[in-house]
């Protein structure tokens, strides 16, 4: 199959200054041409359907990134995406692995490093940091079967983090259950320690992974769940 004479390129951020600079970059490249440059809360998932590679620009891993990406992979699992996020953590590398990401980009944009990964993408290859995934798979200390990590949370704590997905706080979740917040603080930290994670979003995210708590969105074409604020 003779190959294109451009990829066609899709930059989604949600600062327009940034789009512009990626966009300089990227069309400056001899391989790739920029035919899709919008923010993501003007865009929708289907009309991403012709590109040949993604490059998502974000500030931070959350839970309604993770899963929008969720959505975008669900609805086009061929399209690769690239996800630029200077100085994200290990943990959230890997999660963006588990999401579908194709390449990830560390530092800050330049033309060899967007070259490099969105040709490494393109052509059905993955581009992450140097040993990233040895020195997850080495340090990541969270069980790696779902049975296994299912049998770690009690009942409760699953039954807290279920009311959670659904928006309810921690004092709402308290008067449900007709226990004290204070309670419900304690094995959410319990939950948080068991996951690894450091907040409320992530376990959300951790939970939903591992099957752990119903999607309560999940009928709906585009998911949405609230965010969170720490516990």
């Amino acid at each position: 199959m003779p190959m294109p004479k451009f990829y066609n390129v899709a930059i989604i951020d949600k600062k327009l200054i940034s789009r512009l600079g990626l966009s300089t970059l990227i069309n400056d490249l001899p391989d790739f041409k920029v035919v899709l440059n919008e923010d993501i809360r003007n865009i929708e998932i289907s009309s991403l359907k012709h590109m040949d590679v993604i490059l998502y620009s974000i500030q931070g891993l959350d839970l309604d990134t993770a899963h929008w990406l969720k959505q975008l992979v669900k609805v086009h699992p061929n399209l690769p995406i690239v996800v630029l996020l200077p100085n994200i953590s290990r943990e959230d590398q890997f999660n963006l692995i588990r999401l579908g990401v194709k390449a990830i980009i560390v530092e800050e944009a330049s033309q060899l490093l967007l070259s490099q990964s969105l040709q490494c993408a393109a052509i059905g290859g993955s581009c992450y940091p140097n040993d990233l995934l040895s020195i997850v798979f080495k340090e990541s200390r969270v069980p790696r079967h779902t049975h296994i990590v299912q049998e770690a949370f009690t009942e409760r704590q699953k039954e807290i983090m279920q009311y959670l997905a659904l928006g309810f706080t921690a004092q709402k979740i308290a008067d449900q259950l007709f226990r004290s917040r204070r309670t419900i603080e304690l094995h959410l930290h319990e939950a948080m320690k068991t996951a690894k994670v450091n907040s409320a979003s992530q376990l959300l995210l951790f939970a939903l992974e591992y099957g752990l708590i119903e999607n309560p969105f999940r009928d709906q074409s585009i998911i949405f769940m609230p965010k969170l604020k720490n516990i």
